[in-house]
């Protein structure tokens, strides 16, 4: 139930303006039902001119491993050529190091990692077959 404070308000601001920037916009936004975390989703689709309405809050997300996240990429709607997830740690960085092995030691908050498949169905997202586009975090610009 806690909210963003000041900085992570700042933080998220500027990563989804960054995004949007470099036109990195999904097709789709998953949302964990905490509060920070939905607030995040709010303000990265807010940057990307996303209507909120369609971000789709996925409470399996909170507190979730490895597995469940993977279960819940799998079932993502194939119309869908892109996806943005929003979550917590240490599970996301752990997702990242499952699904493309890059090592990331640790994501920081608003910390953005872009993982491209060459796959046609979500469901044949696999372990260690995704490749890490990029990491990216508000410490890069601050």
């Amino acid at each position: 139930d806690r909210p963003l404070n000041e900085r992570g308000y700042e933080n998220a601001y500027l990563m989804g303006k960054i995004l949007a920037e470099k036109k990195y916009i999904p097709e789709f936004i998953l949302s964990s039902p905490a509060v920070r975390a939905i607030s995040t989703a709010f303000i990265f689709a807010r940057n990307f001119n996303y209507n909120t309405t369609k971000i789709k809050i996925t409470p399996a997300i909170y507190e979730a491993k490895t597995e469940t996240l993977v279960k819940i990429i799998k079932a993502m709607d194939n119309k869908y050529k892109s996806a943005m997830l929003f979550g917590h740690n240490p599970a996301f960085t752990y997702l990242s190091n499952h699904l493309c092995e890059a090592k990331i030691d640790h994501v920081p908050t608003a910390g953005v990692m872009c993982i491209d498949f060459n796959v046609n169905d979500w469901a044949n997202v696999e372990e260690g077959k995704g490749s890490l586009h990029f990491f990216d975090f508000p410490g890069n610009y601050i």
